[in-house]
């Protein structure tokens, strides 16, 4: 589908921080495909890195992958590379494309950039350029950065980032008001910042002080009881200690506040520091003297090389510019040791101090730092000495593996970055450390790239590459979460297995990550490195962990909540724990509750599980909270609440789909049916061709005829006969259902109707098409359902524009869309709107193109991909209607990719027809023919607009008559095509004609 995306610099730029376009010198946007955007997407969001190409054609088509798919990615790179500015360049290698680009044609590296000098400005007391620069950073935004394709699995990622630092920066410019004495201004930004995003504290505090140094005291204490009674009220926890004290410091009017300078400022000089022994917290500084001769912690160094964190040391290094106190935060194996040491040895300006809390005690940390600094004074004085050593010359203080000390820890931290204005301190925690001082550094997995050069170089060496299959080995290193601990801990497997079996051995155990010698050390095996976690989690918490072990991935704490059996506020209480000790994430891209587990360590729970023999129970647990999920959503699908539902549902799939798998496997048809059948309308307008089939696959593989949803179930697989194009089992399947039902004294299901009004249309039925409309529109008033009212209303206003009665159908589509509005359901009016569309298009084809336009946008809304392509096909008729048939190419070329990777056979072939048109439209009479031949074997086309009948027997004719001479290539040279390369080649043929 085709956008245009306005633009204002006249630089050559790739936009990221918006709809993702190129504007050219000359400032004109340049127009691109949703499939050009999406690959240009991808590229950005890996560049400098390059990325493979099984990667884009999965972007693209999905699970439907085409076997011409290389060649359609071919043409879709040809055809952004003919988009991008001068100095901007696709280049392919080997497997892969890469983006050569220069930083400063992305926008989203001059907002870093801009951010960047702006904390240094801070730093330097510069304010007003600091807030000049951060406007201009923001004033980069037009959007979500890589909208609208930063869903994508793998584009999110990067897209949250960026968010994160967007959020960031939004907090940086109140602080930058705030410094400058801007107080109204400070406030009113972050009023609208806290109204944005409730959950972050940093914005909460920044709106507390800043009404506070306003002389709005009253105001920042009633600020303080809302966040309070948000968090207990949503979250069932209380505000964090910054917060706390905060409000404390407020209450007793602390003059600190008033006070206008940053952290890392100028701090009045003093020969002689006095420090409160209590501020230290329980140190046991009575016992450090006897301590202070031992050995010293030196900076460990590294036994092999480091792989892949060049981008995150230069970012490490730039956060430790603008802040003292750092915390490196991550799971279990994801190198945070080895990321601190790479950065402590390249650290030049000044001394580096290094504190294994693992290996040395905690209560002798002020010692062994009095060890390194030389210091050797009497218990009562040691902790002001160290500070004392520390005064003058910069020195950077490294705690590592704080996660199990950080009560002990943190005051003496807070302490020495008080007292110590040269100091920078870099900890590394599974566990957030939550002081006031603190700036979190979450380190993440590394590239996939990365993760591959890894395993290869610790398995075989740096100059080996073995014969492995490159598919199986992206499957392994996915699996195991790109961790550079389990990478290592494979790498020894890989030497006497191939990538298929180790995975195969990882779905039943974690086990076999184990390093070859016998050690003691924690990262001997994985399962040791997270017991090292799990070790201290009290009761409550190992239990839900455990339980998270029947999860797939993604999961929301209501979820959790329903298979345990408690409340949302228990559930979100414990996985916020969790979250704290790095054990799950919350998705920040997503709604408040969401979750993530790696698989890694959602392995780890498994084996627990299995230990306890507690597994079955869980799965059945398990998929029981999403039957509930499901029966919650139903209704909502079709009432206003439907965004909420289909986020809900959509995050959810793969869990979804773990319980019907397990649901059949273990013969737990009640889960099975209900799942199948109450998944169905979101597998059909989400286009989910996996969850369209699970009705079919229950029949297939267990005998329901004894169960009392064996009619609901035939129903649901008549639907999905439908969308598959087999209108034959699906008239089968429905009229079993009718009998199922007459036998049983049920009502016969809504399913049933619809699927013989589909049917009917697909095959051109008209008689047999009213006959099931006039029950289903009867049914539907019986069960007073305005929402499947409306949907019949206007699939009977189509059939008045199929046999050319255009004031009944237009009369018709009105009451469907007055009784859709009424329902308040975006689908509901996005179906209706397209109703009138087509009854329209062909007296007023600009005033449909408007209708379908809006069409698209409310489906777009609520992610209903069935209407959307409805819509766009019905736009491809009104761009033929206006004569901008290249137009109507152009979207037909993402059109039919989007039915195939949906898997709608049964519109498939209209969409082909319509290729054979806008062909013959372009003059290409030869190619025109090919597709009216390849339509074929699409699939039965459904009835078309009357002008548009008449051009395609026209065609057909012609191809007759050519195929009698053998002047039809495509009837000579493609005689072997399936349907799905048919398809492909009738795409391959607009793509052709565009690029010439």
């Amino acid at each position: 589908m085709t956008n245009e995306f306005a633009v204002d610099s006249p630089e050559p730029t790739i936009l990221v921080l918006g709809p993702v376009a190129v504007r050219d010198a000359s400032g004109l946007p340049r127009t691109l495909s949703g499939q050009q955007a999406e690959v240009l997407s991808l590229l950005v969001a890996a560049a400098p890195d390059p990325v493979r190409v099984e990667t884009l054609v999965d972007v693209l088509w999905g699970v439907s992958t085409p076997k011409t798919a290389s060649t359609g990615l071919r043409v879709v790179v040809a055809r952004l590379r003919d988009r991008l500015a001068d100095g901007i360049e696709i280049v392919a290698e080997a497997g892969h494309y890469r983006l050569n680009v220069p930083p400063e044609a992305l926008d989203h590296k001059q907002f870093s950039a801009r951010v960047a000098s702006a904390r240094a400005l801070l730093l330097a007391f510069e304010y007003e350029k600091a807030i000049d620069q951060l406007r201009a950073a923001l004033g980069l935004w037009r959007g979500e950065a890589f909208q609208p394709h930063n869903d994508n699995d793998a584009i999110w990622p990067h897209a949250a980032k960026l968010g994160e630092e967007r959020a960031d920066a939004e907090e940086l410019f109140v602080e930058a008001l705030l410094a400058s004495g801007r107080l109204e201004e400070a406030v009113a930004r972050c009023t609208r910042l806290v109204a944005d995003n409730e959950l972050r504290d940093r914005r909460w505090y920044l709106l507390m002080l800043g009404l506070y140094r306003a002389g709005r005291q009253a105001e920042a204490l009633r600020t303080y009881q809302r966040v309070a009674s948000l968090y207990r009220d949503n979250l069932g926890l209380e505000p964090g200690p910054t917060l706390v004290e905060l409000e404390q410091a407020i209450l007793q009017q602390d003059p600190g506040l008033l006070v206008i300078a940053r952290a890392g400022g100028p701090h009045p000089d003093s020969d002689r520091i006095t420090i409160d022994e209590s501020e230290t917290g329980s140190v046991g500084i009575e016992a450090l003297v006897s301590a202070i001769d031992g050995d010293v912690t030196a900076v460990p160094a590294s036994a092999s090389p480091t792989v892949g964190r060049d981008r995150e040391l230069d970012q490490l290094a730039e956060v430790l510019q603008s802040h003292r106190l750092v915390s490196i935060i991550g799971p279990p194996g994801v190198g945070k040791t080895r990321l601190a040491a790479s950065f402590a040895r390249g650290f030049d300006r000044g001394r580096v101090l290094w504190l294994d809390l693992a290996v040395h005690r905690p209560e002798n940390a002020v010692a062994d730092l009095a060890s390194q600094l030389g210091v050797r004074v009497e218990a009562d004085s040691v902790v002001a000495e160290v500070a004392a050593a520390l005064r003058h010359g910069e020195s950077l203080l490294v705690f590592d593996n704080c996660e199990r000390f950080v009560d002990t820890i943190v005051p003496l931290a807070e302490s020495l970055i008080k007292h110590c204005p040269d100091l920078r301190i870099l900890a590394t925690s599974r566990q957030v450390l939550d002081c006031p001082s603190e700036t979190r550094f979450e380190l993440g997995a590394i590239d996939l790239g990365d993760a591959r050069r890894l395993l290869l170089e610790r398995a075989f060496g740096r100059n080996q590459r073995p014969s492995l299959d490159d598919h199986d080995l992206d499957q392994l290193v996915e699996r195991l979460d790109r961790l550079p601990l389990a990478l290592e801990l494979a790498s020894g497997l890989l030497r006497s297995s191939t990538p298929a079996e180790i995975l195969g051995e990882l779905e039943n155990t974690t086990t076999i990550l184990t390093r070859s010698r016998q050690s003691t050390d924690r990262h001997q095996s994985l399962s040791m490195a997270l017991a090292w976690s799990t070790d201290r989690l009290d009761p409550e918490e190992l239990s839900v962990f455990t339980q998270l072990g029947a999860f797939r991935g993604t999961f929301h704490s209501a979820d959790v909540a329903t298979m345990l059996g408690v409340d949302n506020p228990s559930a979100n209480r414990v996985l916020g724990r969790l979250t704290a000790n790095s054990l799950v994430s919350s998705r920040r891209d997503r709604p408040v509750g969401e979750y993530r587990i790696l698989e890694t360590i959602r392995a780890h729970a498994r084996d627990l599980l299995v230990q306890s023999n507690g597994l079955s129970r869980a799965e059945s647990r398990h998929a029981s909270a999403y039957v509930d999920l499901l029966q919650w959503a139903q209704p909502r699908w079709r009432g206003q609440d439907e965004e909420r539902a289909v986020r809900r549902v959509g995050a959810a799939s793969g869990e979804i789909r773990h319980a019907f798998e397990w649901a059949l496997g273990a013969e737990e048809l009640d889960v099975a049916i209900a799942i199948a059948n109450l998944v169905w309308d979101h597998a059909l307008f989400r286009m989910d061709h996996e969850q369209q089939r699970w009705a079919l696959d229950v029949l297939e593989t267990h005998d329901t005829r004894q169960h009392p949803h064996h009619g609901a179930l035939l129903g649901t697989a008549a639907m999905s006969c439908w969308v598959l194009g087999r209108f034959e089992d699906g008239l089968a399947y429905a009229q079993q259902a009718s009998e199922a039902s007459h036998e049983s004294g049920q009502p016969i299901s809504g399913q049933v109707l619809r699927a013989r009004l589909n049917i009917a249309g697909a095959q051109s039925d008209v008689q047999a098409a009213e006959t099931a409309a006039m029950s289903l529109l009867e049914h539907s008033r019986l069960h007073h359902d305005d929402w499947e009212r409306s949907a019949v209303l206007c699939s009977i206003a189509m059939g008045w524009a199929y046999v050319g009665d255009r004031d009944v159908g237009e009369k018709t589509a009105r009451k469907s869309l007055d009784l859709a509005q009424g329902t308040n359901n975006a689908s509901a009016i996005a179906w209706s709107v397209f109703g009138r569309g087509f009854v329209t298009v062909d007296h007023d084809p600009a005033e449909a193109l408007s209708l379908f336009r809006e069409s698209l946008r409310l489906s777009g809304t609520v992610r209903n991909r069935w209407v959307q392509g409805m819509a766009t096909a019905g736009a491809v008729t009104a761009h033929r209607r206006l004569g901008q048939t290249s137009v109507a190419a152009s979207l037909l070329a993402d059109l039919i990719p989007h039915w195939r990777r949906g898997g709608m056979v049964s519109i498939l072939g209209n969409a082909c027809h319509e290729a054979a048109l806008v062909l013959d439209d372009l003059g290409h009479r030869d190619l025109a023919l090919e597709a009216i031949r390849g339509s074929a074997l699409v699939g039965q086309r459904q009835l078309l607009l009357p002008k548009d009948e008449q051009a395609i027997t026209k065609l057909r004719v012609l191809l007759d008559e050519a195929a009698a001479g053998q002047r039809s290539s495509y009837a000579v040279s493609q005689p072997h095509l399936d349907p799905d390369a048919a398809a492909d080649h009738i795409t391959g043929l607009l793509q052709q004609v565009l690029l010439s």
